[in-house]
């Protein structure tokens, strides 16, 4: 996600004031900006989650690596665990996300 704020000592703070041009630029900055919150906090509320449910669908998006369970000796048909849901799948790298759960999945590992 693009950063709308910069780290100072203090907190958060839009742009240093010396990066404005002028007073009506900042103001300007400073609209588009509430604007832009405003229309992320809208399309939060469209969805009807709740923030916990919210954050739990965003912590599928991190991939996490599959659980190996057991080798069937064949190339290609291990079997995994989802490391979320515990959901059971069958060959390396097949999907992209977990067909139970949706977690997102990281093969690094097992096709580095």
């Amino acid at each position: 996600m693009q950063r709308m704020t910069i780290r100072t000592p203090a907190g958060a703070a839009l742009k240093m004031a010396d990066a404005y041009r002028s007073e009506s630029e900042a103001q300007a900055d400073l609209m588009n900006r509430f604007r832009l919150a405003v229309d992320r906090l809208a399309a939060y509320e469209d969805t009807g989650l709740s923030a916990s449910e919210t954050l739990e669908l965003a912590g599928k998006h991190i991939p996490q690596k599959p659980i190996k369970i057991r080798d069937n000796g064949a190339r290609c048909t291990s079997d995994y665990r989802c490391p979320a849901c515990g959901g059971a799948f069958t060959g390396t790298g097949i999907a992209d996300y977990c067909y139970h759960c949706g977690q997102r999945l990281d093969w690094k590992e097992w096709l580095g």
